[in-house]
C-alpha cells in the first residue's frame, strides 16, 4: 500500500563450521538479525551428510546432537532460517560440523611402575589386571579399585582414552562365584557392573567380554547359556552392560580371530 513502509527480510546466522569427535555432544547455536523488525522464529534442517537425529526444540536457535560413530570422516551439513514478527523468511545459511574419526595407540600396562613412560609413546590405557572382577573382588562384597583408580586418574590427567577391562571373562573372576546357584550368580554379576558404573560412571570403553570363545565364564549360565542363539550369555550380558553404561561403546574382546577360520566364522556369528 501506498506510504506503508517496505519490509526488509531478516538475516540468519548459522554459527561458526566445528569439528568434532564421533560421539561428542555438539551444539550449533544460530543467531538471526532484523533491521526493521525483530527476529521470532528459528527453523534447522539437515542439508547434506549422514543423518542424524537432533534436537532443535524451541525456538532459541540452538541444534544439538551427538556425532555420529564413524571409520571415515564425515562432513554434517546445517541449514538455518529465520522468520521476523511479520512472518517474512531470511534466505537460508549454512554451518558444517566435521566428524573425525577416533583414534589413539593403547597399551596394557601392569601397574604404576609402568606408567612414567606411557604419555611418550601412548594416548590410552586399558590396566592390565587392576580392573578384572576377581581383583577387586576377590572377596564378596570387599571392594578393592585402589589400582584401577590410579589408572583412571592417570588417563583423566593427561587427557588419555580410558578403557575399562573386564566385566565379564572365564578367568581371574572370584572364586566365590561358581558355588553358588545360578539365581545368585546373575544377581552377583548385576551387582559387579552397578559398582563399576558407580565408581566410573563416565567410562568411554568398557570390554563386556573378553575370550567368550576361548575362555567362557563358568557361571555362563546364568546369564541364559547358549539359549536359542547359542550365545544367549553374550547378549544378556550386553543387555545388562547397556543399562549399567548407556553412554559408554561396548567391546567384545577375543584373540586369534582373524587366523583360525572356526574362531573367525563363531566370531562372525556372535
Amino acid at each position: 500500500l501506498a506510504g506503508c513502509p517496505l519490509n526488509i527480510a531478516p538475516v540468519a546466522d548459522a554459527g561458526k563450521d566445528q569439528v568434532v569427535t564421533e560421539g561428542d555432544k555438539v551444539t550449533l547455536q544460530g543467531s538471526g538479525s532484523d533491521h526493521d523488525g525483530k527476529v521470532q522464529f528459528y527453523s534447522w534442517r539437515q542439508v547434506g551428510g549422514t543423518p542424524v537425529d537432533f534436537d532443535a526444540k524451541g525456538n532459541s536457535g540452538k541444534l544439538k546432537f551427538i556425532a555420529p560413530d564413524t571409520d571415515v570422516q564425515l562432513t554434517l551439513t546445517f541449514e538455518l532460517t529465520v522468520a521476523d514478527n511479520y512472518g517474512m523468511a531470511s534466505k537460508p545459511d549454512t554451518v558444517t560440523v566435521t566428524v573425525n574419526q577416533i583414534k589413539f595407540f593403547g597399551t596394557a600396562p601392569g601397574g604404576p611402575e609402568d606408567y612414567e613412560h606411557l604419555s611418550t609413546y601412548f594416548n590410552q590405557i586399558t590396566p592390565e589386571n587392576a580392573g578384572k572382577w576377581g581383583s577387586v573382588e576377590g572377596t564378596r562384597d570387599v571392594m578393592n579399585w585402589n589400582d584401577v583408580d590410579t589408572a583412571y586418574q592417570l588417563a583423566v590427567n593427561s587427557g588419555f582414552a580410558f578403557k575399562y577391562h573386564v566385566l565379564i571373562w572365564g578367568q581371574q573372576q572370584p572364586g566365590w562365584i561358581e558355588s553358588l546357584p545360578a539365581e545368585e550368580q546373575l544377581a552377583e554379576i548385576e551387582e559387579w557392573m552397578a559398582a563399576v558404573a558407580a565408581r566410573y560412571p563416565d567410562l568411554q570403553y568398557i570390554e563386556v567380554v573378553n575370550e567368550p570363545m576361548n575362555a567362557p565364564p563358568a557361571y555362563r549360565e546364568a546369564l541364559g547359556g547358549a539359549g536359542e542363539s547359542g550365545y544367549d550369555w553374550i547378549i544378556t550380558a550386553f543387555e545388562m552392560a547397556r543399562e549399567h553404561f548407556p553412554n559408554a561403546r561396548l567391546i567384545l574382546n577375543e584373540f586369534n580371530v582373524i587366523v583360525d577360520d572356526g574362531l573367525t566364522t563363531n566370531y562372525l556369528t556372535i
